[in-house]
């Protein structure tokens, strides 16, 4: 963005126009001579703006100002409200740039160049969201390779707030080089950088995530399910009390790293969030109602009730069980597929590439390309295979439990063995066993000698599964589930 002053203004006052935009800390877009005339963060260089939608253009001046938008040969002139805010909004445009947008208000004009038309996909969680490209698999590499200016990426600063605000604490837009991207989110860069080869335009990352933060910080309050006067409880406590966990109380990073972007148009969504909710049972079970709850609340909150969400099964993690038992990751996993049930919501399966000994996996970039492929499908109507089996329904038949599956492409296998493991099988006595299994066409038989009359199956039922090799042809992994309820 470039600040230039009218005519009128003195070099001097240019001079000081600039020194205040390097300096500005306000949390309302960049700042002229005062803080009075601004534009939001997201319009800085380098924007990618969602095509083929209405954008809103939107920020700050003296009550009563008179605002001039100029977009190529769109003029459009809007009044600062009382409140001191004013908003316009640029027609719908085709995929492409560079343009230049400016604003205008008084003396002061703001240039902000470099302007792109695109997808924008808002990319959120906790760190394995926020895990950057200098920490991922290979990075040396991928970062001196790094070069792709239609993928741009802009990080929302870690902020809170106890009500609803309407303005970002900073950030700004960076293009993909070797100079910025290895601060990038891993699996957003990942994920465009796949999904641009088949999406020959535009993408931007809106990089709103927190590490260590649990699912309640990232719902406002109505999709909290939870009693106002306990959401205000809760809060008044944690004022209190001096804690730091401040991305753990509901509605506190929803204020502030969610809601200043409504706003803004976007394609969809990214979320790689679970973790902090897999402590206990109760926890974990929970997360299915608020996870679906976050989902239609973000889509109504853009005003897009069908907006593709795109989330990440969690990564496998800890030392593989000896026997068969329970699992509050497994739990998780299980409330994160719940949400299925939603129009168009797909899932990332990466139970595979996790590290026993590292919650923060390297390996992003095939979590990237997974997100990618139900991106392909969901978003952009691509007729491919973009999901890993997915457990439909069984039958018993004496001894044995057939399991048919969704999505299982050209066919199942057993990667690295002629057998698939990673399954258990119990009688009504509700203990579970390791079984044998075999694949017999698109269905997977599973038995035990030791179970004569079993009444339920688990797959990959564990915080980080042993021996869970089926997969479909297309190499992508089947997803853990029980038949127990």
């Amino acid at each position: 963005m470039t600040f230039r002053p009218r005519k009128n203004l003195h070099f001097i006052q240019a001079l000081l126009l600039i020194c205040t935009v390097a300096m500005s800390g306000t949390a309302y877009g960049q700042s002229g001579p005062d803080d009075s005339f601004t534009i939001s963060r997201l319009f800085s260089e380098g924007v990618v703006l969602q095509r083929n939608a209405a954008v809103p253009v939107w920020g700050t001046a003296p009550p009563g100002t008179s605002v001039t938008i100029a977009f190529d040969s769109m003029l459009q002139e809007v009044e600062a409200g009382s409140d001191g805010t004013w908003r316009g909004a640029l027609e719908p445009q085709a995929a492409g740039g560079p343009h230049t947008l400016t604003i205008s208000a008084g003396d002061r004009t703001l240039d902000i160049q470099d302007v792109w038309f695109g997808d924008v996909w808002i990319a959120s969680g906790q760190s394995n969201m926020e895990w950057t490209v200098a920490n991922s698999a290979d990075a040396e590499h991928e970062i001196r390779s790094a070069n792709d200016p239609h993928i741009r990426h802009f990080k929302v600063p870690r902020t809170w707030s106890y009500d609803p605000e309407s303005t970002l604490a900073g950030g700004e837009w960076r293009r993909t080089d070797s100079s910025h991207v290895g601060q990038f989110s891993a699996v957003g860069y990942y994920f465009v950088r796949s999904l641009r080869t088949s999406v020959d335009i535009p993408v931007g990352i809106l990089n709103t995530s927190w590490g260590g933060s649990r699912i309640e910080a990232w719902l406002e309050p109505d999709a909290l399910m939870m009693d106002p006067e306990e959401i205000a409880r809760q809060l008044n406590e944690y004022k209190e009390s001096g804690e730091e966990r401040t991305n753990h109380q509901p509605t506190l990073l929803y204020n502030k790293m969610i809601h200043p972007l409504l706003s803004f148009p976007i394609t969809g969504f990214l979320w790689y969030q679970g973790e902090s909710n897999a402590g206990n049972a109760e926890d974990a079970g929970r997360y299915a109602m608020q996870f679906q709850s976050l989902i239609s609340s973000w889509r109504s909150a853009w005003g897009n009730d069908t907006a593709p969400f795109l989330f990440v099964s969690l990564a496998g993690f800890r030392a593989a069980p000896l026997e068969p038992g329970n699992s509050n990751w497994a739990l998780l996993r299980e409330s994160q597929s719940a949400a299925l049930t939603l129009p168009n919501v797909g899932q990332a399966i990466t139970i595979d590439i996790g590290e026993a000994d590292d919650i923060h996996p390297r390996n992003k970039q095939d979590v990237g390309l997974r997100l990618a492929l139900a991106a392909r499908r969901l978003a952009y109507g691509e007729d491919l295979v973009y999901s890993g089996p997915l457990y439909r329904d069984h039958v018993v038949e004496g001894a044995r439990v057939i399991l048919s599956f969704d999505h299982t492409g050209s066919g199942l296998v057993a990667r690295g063995s002629s057998q698939p493991g990673g399954f258990a099988i119990a009688g009504v006595d509700g203990r579970f066993v390791w079984a044998d299994a075999r694949i017999e066409g698109n269905t997977v038989v599973v038995s035990s000698d030791s179970v004569k009359n079993p009444v339920a199956v688990r797959y990959a039922w564990a915080d980080n599964p042993d021996r869970a090799n089926l997969y479909n042809q297309e190499g992508l992994p089947a997803a853990p589930f029980r038949t127990d309820p």
